[in-house]
Parts: C-alpha cells; structure tokens; sequence
C-alpha cells in the first residue's frame, strides 16, 4: 500500500494529540494496482514516533483486486455454495524519525 501524508499533519502535533486526515492510496497485489480512498487516524504518540492507522476498514472486490479466478477456485476446491467477494483492508504504521 502507498499513500502520502503531509508532514505537516505530523508536525502540527503535540504528543498525545490526534486527528483524522482525508487519505488517496494504492494497493499493488499481485501485479494490480487498486487505488482507494480511505481516512487514517494520526496520532503523535512522543517526540519521534508517530501513529496512522485506517479510522475504518476499506472494502476492495475480489474483482478489483485481479484474484476472481482464484476465488473460484477456492470456492470449488470447498465445495461451497457460495463464497464472498469483497475483502476488508485495514492498516496500522509507527513512523519513528
């Protein structure tokens, strides 16, 4: 996953403070790239480390991500009548400096 935040929202924190930023990214998997968007809890959590996660789970299809085949695949493999085709993505980074 690749997305860019703007350091300033990092610098404009005093540790313990938090806000949610508005947040455009991409996920390469297996050769495809999906673009999203989602917002990320940022957190300074002391002088030189900083967290950002994902506020709520991003919902990718099976589709979007290229794996459709392979999900089918699995769902024959199992037996099963049916199988879901949407994935949750969340994520959770410390940056330290």
């Amino acid at each position: 996953m690749t997305a860019q935040i703007d350091q300033d929202t990092f610098d404009s924190l005093v540790p313990g403070a938090s806000k949610v930023v508005e947040v455009d990214a991409t996920l390469s998997f297996l050769g495809t790239d999906t673009d999203f968007y989602l917002d990320m809890f940022v957190m300074r959590l002391s002088d030189n480390r900083v967290l950002a996660s994902s506020n709520t789970p991003v919902y990718l299809s099976t589709e979007d991500l290229g794996i459709t085949a392979g999900v089918d695949a699995l769902q024959g493999l199992a037996s099963l009548d049916s199988i879901t085709r949407v994935t949750p993505l969340t994520a959770r980074f410390v940056f330290s400096n």
